[in-house]
């Protein structure tokens, strides 16, 4: 039996680490740093605290 549970240790260990390495991507989708699009917005204006 103890040498059933760690045969499918490495194949259960592996399948949890593709889940999360997939919903860590979806989190930070590292694709999207460097999109080329151009923003067409004027820039926010700021205001002083000084009155």
């Amino acid at each position: 039996m103890q040498k059933l549970l760690t045969h499918l240790r490495k194949p259960v260990v592996l399948a949890a680490i593709a889940v999360f390495v997939f919903f860590a991507w979806l989190a930070f989708r590292p694709e999207l740093l460097f999109v080329n699009k151009t923003i067409d917005e004027p820039f926010p204006a700021t205001t002083s605290g000084q009155h």
